[in-house]
């Protein structure tokens, strides 16, 4: 070194939740490292320290109140740094909403519980950052991001655009976890090892951070005597600082430019832990409905008595839930504490939800008193339809059984054999399949059937009268079995059953079971060859050690079977092995829209190094143009921010974490898939969904024997797990049908009446709603206003083109334009446009509803 170079050193603890013991370990162990913290800070006029999460820093306060005041006043001085993130999530995993929230909710704590407005955010050991994170940042409030994992060296000052055009300041810093080592030896080992450190701080003339520590680090009074003792002896000047000083200093420094996606370095915790993480679909779209329903009831004028803070405690447990750790030496116990969370956030927001269905669709109308009301409702911003399976209960008009003189006579030992029917507010016919039926008291029915066109965020409504002859509505389907074949003519090889619809002709191979899919509108093969398949690999972990074996396992199958064949769907059934793990995968073909439905259910028996992937091979010789959902948007495959190539290079490579749809398209069209699982393969032109994969040990922590011995952590636990996809095709003028992702994992929600009123005008009236059906723009959330009586709705433009959003008008209020966090809002027309990708907060103004006691 020529010269003593400065270093701005940030002292933090990375706040690892379920990772370094249970949930509560790990947070009581941070309130000993804040109360140090606290202590040093006291003690060291030029200390800094950095706080990553409010999770620990509520838990802190609850335990220890009488800090509140010392951590008011640190942070007052600009030497406690907070930084407004409620927990330490993943980026691509999560919906945009989820990300939304985490900052909300952090920022929302530190300004009501601390007094403070920090303006950093910081994603400490995450690894990989989707492309929208810039937007969203600024949105909630936020000048600078601290990346981590997954960049280059020296991604230092970097101004990163998202894809509407937002830009904001950006700094990957060299990994906390290498620099730290270094701190944490003795002081004469430090010296002994100094050389590469000083070499990375020296390979650039530019103000650099030093981000010191490591999973729940305790920085003591020792540590820090190190340093000063450093900073007199060796090269490096170490300036303690807090990113906002450092960002405030150094705004002048030239930044390099960048814009997109990194691509997760672990993309297969899901897959890896198939009963953890896609548990938190399941609770993110609850709460979606809970705050769906709960907002277009206050627009309809009930009682206003949404419970919010409810609500929020939900989200606030799926969040700590969503920590970016498992399985660490938190062990089985840490994990289940995370599924309970998610589960607990989930069952909270579906009761909310229901609560409030049911009291919107007690207002629906029936043509008569022996009709029982189906409500379907569309929890999305755009015109859909689709099968939907329902249920309902068909009573008497005055008791539920038929009278025969002095002797109550139930109504099934006399017509149990009638049908019954089906019809919408029109009084029209509908087809339907029964699938269960439950007779005595009265008669409980479950009926799949195609609800058409229902309105965005709206719904029809749909009958059932019993002891009426309904119509016999035939099969659409011709199927044709390739057993039949056999019969005719036993010498031969083993051929296809082959299903037809006017959409489709789907075979299947009764050897392999391979799917093959001819799109008829488009006058086109989809795919052909799609299976569920194993790579074995080498007992990798699962972060990121996944080296493959080279060896690929076919399914070996048992069985080929028709199980339905009516007028709303067909099913098939096929039953068989890969690699030793069964399976049962169902195809279903819809009767009146362009879709085909698949669900894999594998029973994971034994330990198997494999990863059983689901692979759609598009037919195409033309290299195939993919692309895929991320929160609030899309990226093209291979695209990353560092341009057209990949990167990181490696075992992940071509892997990528994927929000609701992946397609894959030529000159002539191509087809999306949508899916319930987030880990996909880009192998040339075929998609490959990863369902589950074992693996033989974890970073986090292994089994001591009694006898010394060590045990690797081998996962995932023995179950059974089900994996669910939707295609959907389209031609070459089309948009990919990222759509059908949404409605997919997003479903029509069908809710039952049994005392409907009678109306010769039968049916539900619900206020107007925005449609995005014509336009790009998805509203990805509606929700009650977080005060006041107003709603509110978030927004997106999703396939990356100018659009516009029309209102509706109402009698009696505005509609207003705002920011994330609802505040400072400004009058908006009915005609809202978008940039490419751009992300809008809109509030419609609910002067006509009643004002009530609810809970705040």
């Amino acid at each position: 070194m020529s010269a003593k170079k400065t270093v701005f050193t940030i002292p933090f603890s990375h706040l690892d939740l379920f990772w370094g013991g249970t949930r509560e370990e790990c947070l009581s162990r941070g309130c000993r490292i804040i109360a140090t913290a606290l202590d040093l800070l006291e003690a060291n006029p030029d200390y800094r320290f950095m706080i990553e999460s409010t999770n620990f820093l509520e838990f802190h306060l609850d335990c220890h109140p009488e800090d509140r005041e010392r951590i008011k006043r640190q942070v007052r001085e600009g030497r406690l740094e907070l930084i407004p993130m409620r927990a330490i999530i993943y980026s691509h995993l999560p919906s945009g909403e989820t990300t939304v929230r985490n900052l909300l909710y952090g920022r929302e704590f530190c300004r009501e519980e601390l007094a403070a407005e920090p303006t950093v955010m910081s994603l400490s050991d995450i690894p990989g950052v989707t492309p929208q994170l810039p937007q969203i940042a600024k949105l909630a409030g936020m000048t600078e991001i601290v990346l981590s994992r997954g960049f280059k060296e020296h991604t230092d000052h970097v101004v990163w655009t998202a894809p509407d055009g937002t830009a904001i300041r950006a700094y990957c810093p060299n990994h906390y976890a290498y620099l730290c080592n270094l701190f944490s030896k003795p002081y004469e080992t430090m010296r002994k090892n100094e050389g590469p450190f000083l070499e990375y701080f020296d390979a650039v003339d530019y103000p650099q951070i030093f981000h010191w520590g490591m999973d729940l680090y305790l920085l003591n009074a020792t540590v820090l005597g190190n340093i000063r003792r450093m900073n007199r002896e060796s090269g490096i000047e170490f300036v303690f600082s807090s990113f906002r000083e450092f960002f405030d200093r150094t705004g002048d420094v030239p930044a390099k430019e960048f814009a997109g996606e990194i691509p997760s370095t672990w993309p297969n915790i899901e897959s890896s832990w198939p009963d953890l993480w896609p548990l938190d679909l399941a609770a993110e779209n609850a709460l979606a409905d809970a705050e769906f329903f709960g907002a277009l009831d206050r627009l309809a004028g009930n009682r206003d008595d949404y419970p919010a803070g409810t609500v929020k405690r939900a989200w606030l447990q799926l969040l700590d839930a969503m920590d970016h750790n498992q399985n660490g030496i938190g062990g089985e116990i840490a994990d289940a504490d995370k599924r309970n969370l998610k589960r607990l956030a989930e069952g909270t927001a579906r009761g909310i939800a229901e609560r409030y269905s049911r009291r919107l669709a007690a207002r629906a109308a029936a043509p008569s008193a022996t009709a029982a009301t189906i409500v379907v409702f569309n929890p999305l911003s755009w015109k859909r339809s689709g099968v939907v399976r329902a249920r309902t209960a068909c009573y008497g008009s005055s008791y539920a059984t038929m009278f025969d003189g002095d002797t109550s006579v139930p109504h099934y030992r006399e017509h149990a054999c009638r049908r019954f029917r089906l019809t919408d507010e029109t009084g029209r016919e509908i087809p339907y399949q029964k699938e269960t039926h439950l007779m005595m008291l009265a008669d409980t029915v479950e009926l799949s059937f195609f609800a058409e066109a229902i309105p965005a965020f709206g719904c029809r409504t749909y009958y059932v009268e019993l002891l009426e002859e309904g119509k016999a509505f035939p099969s659409p389907f011709t199927v044709a079995d390739d057993r039949d074949e056999d019969r005719r003519n036993a010498s031969r090889h083993l051929g296809s059953d082959r299903i037809e619809n006017r959409f489709f002709r789907l075979e299947i191979h009764r050897l392999t079971g391979e799917l093959s899919l001819f799109d008829k509108q488009n006058s086109r093969m989809l795919f052909e060859h799609a299976a569920i398949v194993g790579f074995e690999e080498k007992r990798g972990e699962y972060i990121y050690d996944m080296e493959l074996s080279g060896r690929v396992m076919p399914a070996l199958i048992d069985s080929v079977e028709t199980v339905e064949n009516n007028a709303v769907y067909y099913r098939t059934e096929i039953r068989g092995s890969v690699y030793g793990e069964p399976f049962v995968q169902r195809i279903t073909l819809a009767a009146d829209a362009p879709t085909v439905e698949i669900e894999n259910t594998i029973r994971w028996n034994e330990i198997r190094f494999v990863r059983l992937e689901q692979t759609f091979p598009f037919a195409s010789e033309e290299e195939a143009e993919i692309r895929y959902g991320v929160p609030f948007g899309m990226v093209r495959y291979p695209e990353t921010i560092y341009g057209g190539g990949v990167w990181p290079e490696g075992a992940t490579r071509n892997i990528r974490l994927v929000r609701d749809w992946v397609d894959a398209s030529d000159s002539k069209g191509g087809f999306t898939v949508g899916a319930d699982h987030r880990m996909w393969t880009f192998d040339g032109n075929t998609l490959r969904n990863c369902m589950i994969r074992g693996i033989g040990w974890t970073s986090g922590g292994v089994i001591l024997n009694e006898d010394g011995s060590q045990t690797g952590v081998q996962r995932p636990p023995k179950g059974e797990y089900t994996f669910r996809f939707r295609i959907t095709p389209h031609g070459a003028e089309r948009h990919p049908q990222y759509r059908t992702g949404w409605e997919l994992n997003a479903p029509l929600r069908p809710v039952a009446v049994a005392d409907a009123t009678v109306s010769e005008t039968p049916g539900l009236k619900l206020p107007a709603m925005p449609d995005s059906s014509g336009t790009t723009v998805v509203v990805s959330a509606v929700k009650p206003a977080e005060s006041g009586r107003d709603v509110v709705f978030r927004c997106f433009e999703s396939m990356g083109e100018a659009a516009t959003l029309v209102l509706p008008e109402q009698e009696g209020g505005r509609w207003f334009e705002t920011g994330l966090d609802e505040q400072h809002p400004v009058p908006a027309g009915t005609r809202i446009a978008f940039r490419p990708f751009e992300i809008k907060t809109l509030v419609r103004q609910n002067e006509n509803s009643r004002q009530g006691v609810g809970e705040r």
